[in-house]
């Protein structure tokens, strides 16, 4: 990061570093399945505005880019605990949607096993992710998973 000054100041300069980008993104990477995009790069955001703000004020106890990697897996996983709280579970929107309203009419029943029964329940009975993590005595987090990938295969 040569030639960069870290400063409040400068913040659009340091957000669109392509060194500040990488270190946000590897941070950021392993809840691209839990957190939508938008909520993800928000996240980065102010994780960046977090270390800018920590590096200027405690000088170099850190590296900033060791700041910046903490602040914004710190905060995904708020994002995350923001959401268990609240119940909230993600599927991305556009699979929701494509499911939802989608003219095809798929065979789920012949998924062998809970899968297809979770996913037909989730598609064709109304099922909402919470009634089906009760029902199957599942996490609501791996429900969602199982429709994550039920949905990416066959639509």
């Amino acid at each position: 990061m040569q030639g960069l000054t870290i400063e409040e100041n400068n913040f659009n300069e340091v957000v669109n570093h392509n060194d500040i980008q990488r270190i946000a993104m590897s941070a950021s990477f392993k809840y691209k399945t839990m957190i939508p995009k938008e909520e993800i790069d928000q996240a980065k955001n102010i994780g960046i505005w977090k270390a800018i703000k920590k590096y200027n004020s405690q000088g170099n106890i850190y590296t900033f880019e060791v700041l910046v990697f903490n602040y914004v897996k710190w905060e995904c996983l708020g994002i995350i605990q923001k959401n268990i709280k609240h119940k909230n579970c993600y599927l991305t929107d556009d699979l929701i949607h494509t499911a939802q309203f989608s003219s095809i009419e798929l065979d789920v029943k012949n998924i062998d096993g809970i899968n297809g029964d979770i996913c037909y329940d989730f598609l064709y009975q109304n099922y909402n992710i919470s009634e089906l993590s009760h029902k199957y005595q599942l996490s609501r987090f791996k429900i969602s998973r199982i429709l994550h990938k039920f949905l990416k295969k066959f639509l």
